[in-house]
This record gives structure tokens, C-alpha cells and sequence, in this order.
């Protein structure tokens, strides 16, 4: 049974959390009408059209929300064929396993899941669900695991090349430690407010 962490630890477990934030963050580098149509690709991906047929090529290419450093890249037929993670600090694909190497030998993993996209035409809509079911971070003798869902919806703008997108995230954090055993942070809010993608002229 998975214990609450106690209010004594509490600044504890939270440092840590940040301290894989800031970890992460370091090891970033940028480069420069009608029912809906269903697309399901190999990867376990559904792009969903609402209101119209296809999805506009013009929307294709590297969206990045610099206050969060969340990046993502679109493709032709709206998939979201990569992201760059903010937790891992590296670039994730839909339905593999990622391994980041870690200090003191440690390694971390990051389990992608299903991705969704939609886009609703009458009302320029893009709208994502990002899902990590399993995620596993170490830093020394401690740990971190849990999982995450982060969705972003919001008008989108091909010619200002602006995606103001709500943005809700629920994540699940259990810390293990020499002194914490199997200790679980608590929930934060889900709505993080609104933020900005822009659209980048970017070749990876």
C-alpha cells in the first residue's frame, strides 16, 4: 500500500521533485461537417477532424511553449510524432521506452503511451493528450516513479503561427529514499492555465 508523505517531509520530497525539474531543464538543447474523421496510426495514435476533412498541412512543423519548454512536432496528417518532455529533458516518441542517463551511474525511464490529437475546423481548435503511464527517475541511492497526462487545447493560428492552448496536467509522484519508502506526493491542481506555442522554423 502506497503511503501519503507526511507534512515533516514534505519540503524534503518536494526538493527533489525540483531538483529533477532543474536537472531536466539543463539537459535541454535547442536547434536551431459532420461526424468526426478518425485516423489511427501504427504507434497507437488518433487524430480526430471535427467539422471538416483532414488535417491542415499548413499546422505541420515544430510548435515550442517557451515558458515551460514543452516542444512538440506535428505532422502532415496531425500526429504528434515527437515531443520534448520537460521531466526527461529529451525527445520522446509515441509508444516507445526512453532511457536517459543519469548521474552516479543511475539511469531514468520514460514509458510513452497513447497520444491523441484533434482538430476542429469550424472553430480552429488543436487540442493534444499526452500520456506517460510509467516513468522512473534515479539520483543516486533515491527514485522517483509515477505517471502523467498533460492535455492542451486551445485556438490555433497557421498564419500568426500561435497555438494559445488551456493546459491541464494530473501526475502521480512516489519517492523512494534511504529515509522515504514508497511515499507519494499530493496531487496538484490540474489547470495550469494558459500558455503560448509558437511555431518554429526549426530542423531537427
Amino acid at each position: 500500500m502506497v503511503k501519503r508523505a507526511s507534512s515533516l517531509f514534505a519540503i524534503a520530497i518536494a526538493g527533489m521533485v525540483i531538483g529533477v525539474l532543474f536537472m531536466a531543464g539543463c539537459q535541454r538543447t535547442r536547434q536551431s461537417e459532420g461526424a468526426a474523421n478518425k485516423i489511427k496510426t501504427g504507434k497507437g495514435q488518433t487524430v480526430e477532424i471535427k467539422n471538416g476533412t483532414g488535417f491542415p498541412e499548413e499546422l505541420a512543423g515544430t510548435w515550442w511553449c517557451k515558458t515551460n519548454n514543452w516542444e512538440v512536432i506535428l505532422e502532415k496528417n496531425g500526429t504528434v510524432s515527437w515531443i520534448l518532455y520537460p521531466l526527461a529533458g529529451a525527445w520522446m516518441e509515441p509508444g516507445k521506452t526512453l532511457e536517459v542517463p543519469m548521474q552516479m551511474d543511475r539511469v531514468s525511464i520514460y514509458a510513452a503511451g497513447p497520444w491523441k490529437a484533434v482538430y476542429d475546423h469550424k472553430n480552429s481548435v488543436f487540442s493534444m493528450e499526452i500520456v506517460i503511464p510509467f516513468f522512473e527517475i534515479g539520483m543516486g541511492k533515491d527514485t522517483l516513479t509515477g505517471d502523467s497526462k498533460d492535455i492542451f487545447t486551445g485556438p490555433i493560428d497557421p498564419v500568426k503561427k500561435i497555438w494559445e492552448a488551456e493546459w491541464f496536467s494530473t501526475a502521480t509522484y512516489i519517492v523512494n529514499t534511504p529515509q522515504l519508502k514508497d511515499h507519494e506526493l499530493e496531487k496538484e491542481d490540474p489547470n495550469r492555465g494558459t500558455v503560448i506555442f509558437e511555431k518554429v522554423d526549426v530542423k531537427y
